[in-house]
C-alpha cells in the first residue's frame, strides 16, 4: 500500500499499480499522447526530441468508482538502436499502447512488429492499437493516409480487439 500524494495519514488509501508501455515508431506521437493524458496540455510542434531509452509518469485514476488505480506509463524510445531496451520496460506490463502515425506507412509496420513482440512474449498483456496525429489527415489527401479506416482491413487481419484514433493538440 502507499500513501497517497505523501501524505502521513496513519491509514494508507489502497492503490493498485498498473504498467502500461507506449510502443511503436519514433516521433509517432507517444509523448504527446503521454503528455495530454497526464497534464491535459499539448507542448506543440517542434518541440519533443527523440526519447532517449525511456521516460516515466503516473497517473491515478478511478474507474466506475471502484478502487483508484495508480497507472505507471513507460514511454518507449521508437528508435531502432533503443529496440532490445523497450522489451526491459514491457515485461510485466498489464497493457501496451501501441502507436503509429495515420501519416506514415513505416510507422504502421513498426507497430505490427510490436503486435507481434507482445503477443510472442508478454501473452497477458492486453494491446491497444492507437493511430496517432488525426489532425494531419485534413492537411493531407486521403489517399496518402492511413488513418484507421485506411487500416481497418489490417487490423482485423490481425484480430486486434482494441483499436482507437487520437488527436493530443
Amino acid at each position: 500500500m502507499r500513501f497517497v500524494n505523501g501524505s502521513t495519514n496513519t491509514y494508507p488509501t489502497p492503490e493498485v499499480e498498473v504498467k502500461v508501455v507506449l510502443l511503436g515508431h519514433y516521433f509517432c506521437g507517444k509523448t504527446s499522447l503521454l503528455e495530454r493524458f497526464l497534464t491535459d496540455r499539448f507542448i506543440g510542434e517542434n518541440r519533443y526530441q527523440n526519447t532517449i531509452g525511456a521516460s516515466y509518469g503516473a497517473k491515478k485514476v478511478t474507474l466506475n468508482d471502484k478502487q483508484p488505480l495508480l497507472l505507471g506509463v513507460w514511454d518507449t524510445a521508437g528508435s531502432e538502436r533503443y529496440e532490445s531496451m523497450s522489451r526491459m520496460y514491457y515485461r510485466a506490463a498489464k497493457a501496451a499502447v501501441v502507436c503509429y502515425d495515420v501519416t506514415d506507412e513505416e510507422s504502421w509496420n513498426k507497430a505490427k512488429f510490436w503486435v507481434d513482440e507482445l503477443k510472442r512474449n508478454e501473452d497477458s498483456c492486453k494491446i491497444y492499437i492507437v493511430g496517432t496525429k488525426l489532425d494531419l489527415l485534413v492537411m493531407m489527401s486521403q489517399e496518402k493516409t492511413l488513418g484507421v479506416l485506411g487500416c481497418q482491413g489490417r487490423i482485423e487481419d490481425q484480430n486486434f480487439l482494441h483499436t482507437f484514433e487520437n488527436l493530443a493538440k
